[in-house]
């Protein structure tokens, strides 16, 4: 019996040893990783630990175990690594267990500060690219034009809604300044590299917004076409035989624009003039009833305004600079409507 007693008690000592072996972690067990355009830091350690970030050339700091960037045992925490300094000059993660506390003071050091380098290149392959800078720079462009479009239609929308405004159709906001909201969110994109995609998200509001007045393309026959101070009307030829009544387009610049700029170029004026006919007589044509043999003639397209669309066609061909294929291809298609007017 005695001796079955020792043998138990051993086998209990030794599951004991195994099980307390078991349970000891390594202190150095902490995985620093880049994944899908995130920092990672993975502490199985078995006990916590505390971690400082920068680009790899650093400044001058002193670890300190502080509670805000405390990371406990078994926890893993994902920091944002999309910054201009990281992709230049790469990142440098340090972390430690606590240690002893500073002379004269209730702040705990490190035991012994650890360091994880990833350089530049590393960093970049797991962030998305930047975009191409002449891209950014054209879409900056226009969205200082879409936003101040967006402003100044919200703002007639809203009068519209308060019994505060008497016209009947948008305003034309072709002499209007930028607002300075859209000023500032111009400067924003451009730091932070993404005018691209503010753009879209731009031109998808100034869309809804135009959906919700409902102000249809005919309607611009019932709004009078108005030249803005200090703007001379530069005329173009635009196939007068095919359109005897057509007019010289309303230049789409500001007040105090010479004529030397792009936006009162010959290529841009016949342009809106061409997108202006081709918009307008083909929603004349679906709208209208014609019974068969009869003769209806569209009406003269030259006094209405520029349609919004044709006046976005202009401005996003001219910084591609291909307003002349743009052309072209304006002209094919007005071809094409005209051809099925006659029929």
């Amino acid at each position: 019996m005695r001796s079955s007693s020792r043998l138990s008690s051993l086998l209990f000592i030794v599951v004991l040893t195994l099980l307390a072996g078991c349970s000891r972690k390594d202190p150095e067990d902490v995985k620093v990783t880049l994944a899908d355009g995130k920092l990672v830091i993975v502490n199985n350690s078995g006990a916590d630990i505390y971690h400082h970030t920068s680009d790899a050339i650093g400044s001058a700091w002193i670890p300190a175990s502080l509670p805000n960037i405390r990371i406990a045992d078994g926890v893993s925490r994902v920091f944002g690594i999309d910054d201009r300094l990281f992709r230049e000059n790469g990142i440098r993660v340090n972390w430690w267990h606590r240690g002893s506390k500073y002379p004269d003071s209730d702040i705990y050091g490190a035991d012994r500060v650890r360091k994880v380098l990833f350089d530049a290149a590393a960093v970049n392959a797991v962030l998305p690219k930047l975009p191409d800078p002449a891209i950014e720079q054209a879409a900056a462009a226009s969205l200082a034009t879409v936003c101040r479009d967006r402003v100044v239609l919200a703002a007639w929308t809203d009068r519209r809604a308060r019994g505060a405004e008497p016209s009947e159709t948008p305003p034309d906001t072709a002499a209007e300044g930028i607002p300075s909201g859209c000023q500032d969110m111009v400067r924003d994109c451009t730091a932070a590299k993404d005018c691209a995609s503010r753009l879209t998200a731009e031109r998808k509001s100034l869309d809804d917004l135009r959906a919700g007045t409902g102000f249809a393309p005919t309607d611009y026959l019932n709004k009078p076409r108005t030249v803005a101070p200090g703007i001379v009307n530069q005329g173009v030829a635009v196939d007068t035989a095919a359109n005897p009544a057509a007019a010289p387009a309303v230049p789409l610049a500001r007040p105090g624009a010479t004529t030397t700029t792009s936006a009162a170029s010959p290529v841009v004026l016949e342009l809106a003039n061409v997108c202006r006919e081709r918009t307008l007589l083909d929603a004349w044509d679906k709208a209208t009833s014609r019974n068969a043999g009869s003769n209806t003639a569209p009406p003269d397209f030259s006094l209405a305004a520029v349609p919004w669309s044709c006046r976005d066609l202009v401005r996003d061909c001219e910084p591609q600079k291909s307003c002349a294929a743009v052309l072209a291809e304006q002209k094919a298609v007005l071809q094409e409507v005209r051809m099925r007017v006659r029929r």
